[in-house]
């Protein structure tokens, strides 16, 4: 606000405009003798007209900076202040800076002076939101126009997908129309050469036909003839018989002639007999041909229909083509428009934004001379009474120090406090347990439902041991190892021996995950730990003994998640190939550490079980006695988040697991 030049108001006028404003309603008296809770609220409402402060953010202190207190609810009201001092400092600069004395002990002059600056900002705040507001109204027209041109171009986009969808649907049809086109169009070919086959035939078959028949007739002659003859014959027979026996001698040979003519004539008839049974028969069958011709044909009509109509719908899809480009172009012009006129638009507020600000440069430059004219007026008055002032200023220069060093203790404990309450969390090294307040906080801020739970023996369960190795749980054995003996640590060795006994005992299947890097990759942003053949990846002496047990496997991974550490070069996962081949129905998890690695990999489990990469496992159970973590003193509460987080994503977190005993017949 340095920028701005204002004049003080009175009373009376802020009390008005805190009430036009409805801000506060307040008297004359309480700006004469304000007092603390006066000055806080009037102040906290201000800021929440000016939008710089939530009403749901008043006095909150977050978590992390409270689990560093001993007594945190000591330190509300201080809490309070302090954000209330931070906000107003944060927005307010003027002449004289405003103190943490004028919030705990307000003064009545000071206070009038800052709410008057403080006023005075929220009357020039009005009056350019009221300039703006013709202005924000015509953007909110703009607005609903825009929305209605993009309501018009989904609608196009939508015509034109149906447009395409149901040109990719006709698609299939017309391709399958022009197969059976291109089919019915050979094999009209191939029955018109069989017709043409058949045709010759014919003709040959009538004409043999045709010489058949003047055998036939031939014969039948020869037949008459022979009848004839042997009727004279017979006359000549009854006329003389001696005759006859020489006539008989003399034509038994011509008889003999007669009959195999005659034999020759029906073995004639019989073949042609048989050739017009052959015709008729190849009549039939060329009748059905015809018939087959004639059904082709049809085929062909109706495939001439269908092809004129595969060209209409040709001729429609590109028409619906053109509809589309069209439609494209004329998207494009409005856009086209629609951006011209944003930037006319832009460019207009801009121009005015630019004769404002010259406008108000001018009226200050011309401000500032008349002020320069009078200042230098001033200045000798100035000068006389600088000569008189001099000894009142030697005079008090003892009280002034005294009291500017007690205002620089004062701000140096303000800063001091203010800092604790912000960065605590990022700088302080703490170096002890925590408090049993603050863990009780912690618990009651995290509510953590841990259940006991009892393994059934009639469905196969499975172990998995997370990182518990040198490099993590013995003292001294690397860089991030503990450097002092832990109880929570202990215990969770303890207790993942006990588990693994157990299940080694049942021959139940154990996993364990052993964290193991290779020196040319760090794991970030930790340092250099547990370097593959160093006694940091190796198990803890309590379990060292499960290498050589036939239902344990063991996997080295490079990564904080067990899970995607499992992923070998071909794309197999161990741990997946794990759970199906061994037709897991339950895993229980237990490990180190509790919001690292067996956090990421109880999350990553839980999100594969739920996309059906795990089947069958249906749970995932997490020990919350067999987990552990470290960087001291935090241990007990980072141990208690993880748990939290991992309840939070569906594992069951457990602070006692057994084995169902199985019930006897």
């Amino acid at each position: 606000m340095s920028k701005f030049e204002y004049p003080i108001l009175s009373r009376t006028d802020m009390i008005s405009i805190l009430a036009e404003s409805q801000i506060a309603a307040i008297i004359e008296s309480d700006l004469k003798n304000p007092t603390p809770d006066f000055v806080a609220d009037i102040y906290t409402r201000l800021l929440v007209y000016l939008d710089l402060l939530h009403e749901e953010d008043e006095g909150q202190v977050e978590f992390a900076a409270l689990e560093q207190l001993e007594n945190p609810h000591y330190h509300v009201g201080s809490a309070r202040i302090m954000n209330l001092y931070i906000k107003v400092i944060t927005m307010l600069q003027c002449p004289a800076d405003i103190t943490l004395r004028d919030l705990l002990k307000p003064q009545g002059d000071r206070t009038q002076f800052f709410l008057s600056a403080i006023l005075n900002f929220c009357l020039h705040k009005d009056s350019k939101m009221n300039e703006l507001r013709p202005i924000g109204e015509e953007l909110t027209l703009l607005d609903e126009q825009r929305r209605g041109l993009e309501d018009k171009i989904s609608q196009l986009n939508a015509e034109i997908v149906e447009y395409n969808d149901a040109r990719e649907s006709e698609l299939p049809l017309v391709q399958e129309v022009d197969g059976k086109v291109k089919e019915l169009r050979q094999k009209i070919a191939g029955l018109n050469n069989h017709q043409m086959s058949l045709r010759a035939s014919y003709r040959k078959l009538k004409e043999r036909s045709s010489e058949m028949d003047g055998e036939i007739s031939r014969a039948e002659f020869d037949l008459v003839q022979s009848v004839q003859e042997n009727a004279n014959l017979r006359s000549k027979i009854v006329q003389s018989p001696d005759k006859l026996q020489r006539a008989l001698e003399e034509k038994r040979p011509v008889r003999e002639e007669a009959r195999n003519a005659e034999r020759l004539a029906m073995q004639s008839f019989e073949a042609k007999t048989a050739v017009l049974e052959v015709h008729t028969k190849a009549l039939k069958k060329m009748s059905k041909h015809f018939d087959q011709m004639q059904a082709i044909h049809e085929q062909v009509n109706s495939a001439k229909s269908i092809e004129k109509d595969y060209k209409a719908l040709k001729a429609k899809l590109s028409d619906d083509g053109l509809m589309d480009k069209s439609l494209d172009a004329k998207l494009l012009n409005e856009l086209k428009k629609l951006r011209e006129k944003e930037r006319d638009m832009k460019g207009e507020e801009a121009t005015k934004e630019y004769n404002t600000i010259k406008s108000e440069v001018e009226s200050r430059r011309h401000d500032l001379e008349a002020r320069q004219r009078k200042v230098e007026s001033v200045l000798t008055e100035v000068d006389a009474i600088t000569s008189k002032t001099n000894m009142v200023i030697e005079s008090c220069a003892a009280e002034v120090q005294k009291l500017v060093s007690k205002r620089e203790e004062i701000a140096e404990q303000v800063k001091e406090r203010f800092i604790h309450f912000t960065f605590v969390l990022a700088f302080v090294a703490v170096k002890k347990k925590m408090p049993t307040q603050t863990v009780d906080l912690l618990k009651n801020e995290l509510p953590l439902e841990q259940e006991s739970v009892v393994l059934a023996e009639d469905v196969v369960n499975g172990l998995v041991l997370v990182d518990i190795i040198n490099g993590f749980c013995s003292v001294g054995a690397g860089n991030l190892a503990p450097r002092e003996p832990n109880r929570q640590i202990t215990g969770m060795i303890n207790e993942s021996a006990r588990l693994a006994r157990l299940f080694c005992d049942k021959k139940l299947p154990v996993l364990a995950f052993l964290d193991s890097h290779q020196p040319n990759k760090p794991e970030e942003p930790y340092p250099p730990h547990c370097i593959a053949g160093t006694e940091e990846s190796q198990l803890v002496p309590a379990l060292q003994w499960i290498e050589n047990e036939p239902n344990v496997t063991i996997r080295r991974k490079d990564c904080f998640d067990g899970y995607l550490g499992s992923v070998e070069a071909d794309g197999s996962n161990v741990f997946v190939d794990w759970v199906k081949n061994n037709q897991i129905k339950t895993i229980l998890v237990v490990g180190i550490c509790t919001d690292i690695c067996v956090l990421d990999f109880v999350c990553s489990t839980l999100s594969a079980r739920n996309r059906g990469f795990l089947t069958p496992m249906e749970n995932v159970i997490v020990y919350s006695c067999g987990c552990a973590t470290f960087d001291v003193p935090l241990h007990v509460a980072r141990n208690t988040k993880g748990l939290y987080m991992a309840k939070e994503r569906g594992a069951v977190i457990a602070n006692e697991v057994s084995l169902a005993t199985p019930k006897k017949p």
